[in-house]
């Protein structure tokens, strides 16, 4: 079984054309420069863009034909955007109780995984009283809450510093094999897909460029060990844009003083 795709999503600036088909186990990563789709392609999985034709089946089920487009509901999907999208009103022990009671057959304890996702201190506060670091961490806990089929995540962990990332991530891909519950991963690190993921989608302006094991893709472009985010990929000249943070410039510029220190000597 897996999720295979063949659809067109045709919005006024962009085009999203894609045929392809994922694992139901595991974890696939979803990899391109700002604009070339990866959003775009989690919201059509999710069910959460109208006029999408084509087909999406998993598991054996259709959720979308030419007949057919199966409500994000009814799909079973867990969905975790940039923007965290809890309740505001609601404190985040509200948020997570809320989801747990969408799970049949509940699997996982609120208290287990506030430990291992490290918000069990903030369980009292108001949703909206959190950081974004901290608000994307509830919204990862409450979607494994539901239990759902499959769990989309886009950019997850853009809001968190780098010990914290390699705590969530070991978490994510434990639970992914204790569940049995397939994801889909969209990230901007080359570095945090290579750990993550099994499986890489190479998405450019809409379309699929290459779909295989994620640390080889990687390796082929270049980009393993690079540090920042993918701003632009040119297959045309194989050439990728990567931009850098302030402290990230500041480190690269550190290291490039010890390499010419140490070629004086």
């Amino acid at each position: 079984m897996s999720l295979q795709l063949d659809i067109a999503h045709h919005l006024k600036h962009f085009s999203l054309t894609l045929k392809c088909q994922f694992p139901a186990t595991g974890i696939s990563g979803v990899f391109g420069h700002s604009g070339s789709g990866k959003t775009t392609l989690l919201r059509c999985i999710a069910g959460l863009d109208s006029h999408v034709s084509g087909t999406i089946n998993f598991h054996g089920q259709s959720w979308l034909s030419k007949t057919k487009n199966m409500l994000t509901e009814q799909r079973n999907i867990g969905v975790i955007f940039q923007d965290s999208r809890l309740f505001p009103h609601l404190t985040v022990l509200q948020n997570l109780t809320l989801a747990q009671q969408q799970a049949k057959k509940p699997q996982l304890t609120i208290k287990k995984l506030s430990e291992d996702f490290i918000i069990d201190d903030l369980l009292e506060k108001p949703a909206n009283q959190l950081s974004a670091g901290q608000q994307q961490r509830v919204a990862i806990v409450r979607s494994l809450l539901a239990q759902p089929q499959l769990l989309l995540l886009d950019e997850p962990l853009s809001a968190l510093h780098h010990s914290a990332k390699e705590t969530l991530m070991s978490h994510l891909k434990k639970l992914s094999d204790q569940l049995n519950l397939p994801m889909i991963y969209v990230s901007h690190s080359p570095n945090e897909l290579a750990f993550m993921c099994d499986n890489l989608l190479l998405l450019d302006n809409g379309k699929m460029v290459a779909f295989g094991q994620a640390s080889t893709l990687l390796a082929q472009q270049g980009l393993l060990g690079q540090q920042g985010v993918i701003s632009h990929i040119d297959l045309a000249n194989n050439s990728v844009t990567i931009e850098l943070s302030p402290q990230q410039c500041s480190n690269l510029q550190l290291q490039q003083n010890i390499i010419l220190k140490n070629n004086n000597h």
